[in-house]
């Protein structure tokens, strides 16, 4: 488990409990002589009751680029005045410095302020588009709080295990649509003229998960056989674009609902599509917001690839409404778990809804592959990495952590089967719903459920850089050995990195059978009875996070079972991608890449024939000044 000790974070003894929150963006575009900064911003007021466990002197809460205006503590008999106001910029916080010292109990803390609608596409900000019909330059106000953002719209405790309730109210003109993360409660008039929306109350949330839009929009609706009301809200004039992903939306929520035999938690999800927007797309509970090429798509226009990026894209952001938001991660630490699990649950969802796009082919061409290739570097680091600031988050996470984060869970999930893993999902989903959980907590579960020694396997792939090439050989009749060691695409190691190994998942596949056979090499060497009289290949489905080199005998029984596709598409994908980056690291020679190369001759899949391509490319361009090579 992760170490707490160095973490910046708020002091335990005040904790939320609920945010009475209210906003009113002004939106009016600036008039000539006008800057921005004086006209896009907003009001607002809170109040945050919030549970004190031990006598303290000061509240520190999160707070950036938020102008205080006002605030006060109250408890059930008396106003404690708020004598001086400490910010930390570093920290992004500030301490109220309190009149008294006060007790254990319950207390509200009210706060009225006023923000910037910023153009930084981070907490609450604007953003701009032309009016499809006149042209006309408007705005909407929008949100984007994950990781550290929400304390730029309004005070509160911004850490994702500090979840509390939250009633939000919006103010805004008439002819102005309000969306928050659940239903409306009630919408009043106010004596300007404005309404004031009000939304029914959140189950607990952590800060990152809370969005609100303001803007004018249009929409289409649909309901999933559990009865739950999907909207995609676009621009206006816009609505007929979000035919597909609504459509991907309501069959994929039916489809979690039934996977993790939990009810999705609200009555009500909106999906909306948004002009500036700095990610693909964020899993708010009840509210996702999207960049709009990761939502819309032209009916008449739309390639198959945007239709399945919005499709992996939708239902990515549907698998966090539970992985990630009923059952939150403790601490940003375990955000390659979030991110990697949804990924991997995307797919699964995806490849279930559309089975003809083969996406478990284009996994392995794209996020396996990728990961391979980042995690070959000597530059790479663990997918688990302490954070100890949560402003670290965006600097330490990247490809490697997201890319090999959903191949680990995949070849987890190979390794126990989908069933018993989704088992075990189910467990650790009731165990820690509504509240927080750390990666242990998961592998804690499926180990109840499976019976296997998961934290241990788990651990060396998630606490540890890079991932080994299994060197097979032929060791008598009907035998073979397996030998692990670090794969670097530079070739060279270093004493340390030969001393590094890993639990390793295997399976096999054989020209005596096509049922995949599984063992779990715990060691650095491992011997195996297996058929040896015709072709056998490790990593069956390419699974498992690891590279095989053959001796040249046994690539050259690969020839035939890939020229007649006895080996499946991704299996043939798996063996020339293998061959070829153990080529590049100088681990076999370039010989054994072309006889691999030349029995894809007749090819038909898309991404194999890619492969193929960019690795003829590759040999080419290496060897094709070399006068040897060209006579």
């Amino acid at each position: 488990m992760a170490s707490k000790e160095g973490r910046v974070l708020l002091p335990a003894a005040v904790k939320p409990q609920k945010y009475k929150l209210t906003l009113e963006p002004f939106l009016d575009p600036p008039k000539e002589g006008q800057k921005p900064e004086d006209v896009f911003a907003f009001d607002g007021h809170v109040d945050i009751i919030v549970k004190v466990s031990e006598p303290v002197d000061y509240i520190e809460v999160h707070l950036n680029e938020i102008e205080i205006k006002s605030v006060v503590v109250k408890s059930a008999s008396e106003t404690i005045e708020v004598t001086s106001q400490d910010p930390d910029a570093k920290k992004q916080t500030v301490k109220l410095r309190l009149a008294k010292k006060i007790t254990p109990g319950e207390y509200t803390v009210c706060f009225k302020f006023k923000g910037h609608l910023n153009d930084k596409m981070a907490g609450f900000y604007r953003s701009g588009y032309k009016d499809h019909v006149t042209g006309e330059q408007k705005y909407m106000a929008v949100t984007q709080f994950e990781p550290t953002d929400a304390r730029r719209s309004f005070p509160c405790f911004d850490e994702p295990a500090l979840k509390a309730v939250f009633e939000i109210s919006l103010i805004a003109p008439k002819h102005l649509d309000c969306l928050s993360n659940t239903q409306v409660k009630s919408v009043t008039e106010r004596e300007d003229g404005k309404k004031i929306v009000s939304f029914e109350p959140t189950p607990l949330l952590s800060t990152y998960l809370i969005a609100y839009c303001v803007g004018e929009y249009d929409y289409v609706e649909d309901k999933t056989p559990e009865g739950v009301l999907i909207r995609v809200y676009t621009l206006k004039n816009k609505s007929h674009q979000g035919k597909f992903g609504l459509d991907v939306g309501v069959k994929t929520l039916s489809f979690f609902t039934k996977f993790f035999e939990i009810p999705y938690m609200l009555n009500k999800l909106d999906m909306i599509a948004i002009p500036d927007f700095s990610a693909g797309a964020m899993e708010n509970q009840g509210l996702v917001t999207f960049r709009e090429t990761a939502l819309l798509l032209d009916p008449e226009n739309s390639s198959a690839g945007a239709k399945s990026r919005v499709a992996e894209v939708v239902a990515h952001e549907l698998a966090h409404q539970w992985f990630g938001n009923l059952c939150t991660m403790e601490w940003w630490t375990d955000l390659w778990l979030n991110e990697g699990f949804a990924t991997w649950a995307a797919d699964l969802a995806v490849d279930t809804l559309f089975p003809d796009w083969e996406t478990w082919v284009q996994f392995v061409g794209g996020t396996f592959s990728g990961a391979l290739r980042l995690d070959a570097l000597r530059s790479s680091h663990p997918i688990e990495v302490d954070v100890k600031a949560a402003q670290e988050v965006n600097e330490i996470f990247d490809h490697i952590s997201y890319f090999k984060g959903a191949s680990v869970i995949r070849m987890l999930a190979d390794y126990l089967s989908v069933e018993v893993f989704r088992k075990g999902l189910v467990v650790y989903l009731n165990r820690f719903k509504f509240g927080n959980a750390v990666t242990d907590d998961l592998w804690k579960a499926l180990e109840e459920v499976s019976g296997k020694p998961i934290s241990s396997v788990m651990t060396s792939w998630t606490r540890q850089t890079g991932y080994p090439v299994l060197r097979v050989d032929k060791a008598g009749s009907n035998k073979i050995s397996c030998n692990q060691i670090r794969f670097l695409s530079a070739g060279a190691l270093t004493d340390e990195d030969k001393q590094t190994k890993w639990m390793v998942p295997i399976s096999y596949i054989s020209a005596a059978t096509n049922e995949a056979k599984k063992v779990l090499m715990d060691g650095r060497d491992l011997e195996m009875e297996v058929n040896t009289s015709g072709w056998l290949k490790l990593n069956q489905g390419q699974s498992g996070v690891y590279r095989v080199c053959y001796p040249h005998d046994m690539y050259i029984q690969f020839i035939e079972p890939i020229r007649k596709k006895t080996l499946g598409v991704v299996d043939r994908l798996g063996l020339l991608m293998d061959v070829m980056a153990l080529a590049r690291a100088g681990i076999v020679p370039t010989s054994s890449a072309l006889d691999i190369l030349a029995a894809f001759t007749e090819e038909t899949d898309y991404t194999c024939v890619s492969n193929v391509i960019s690795s003829l490319s590759e040999i080419e361009e290496i060897f094709g000044q070399d006068e040897e090579c060209t006579k």
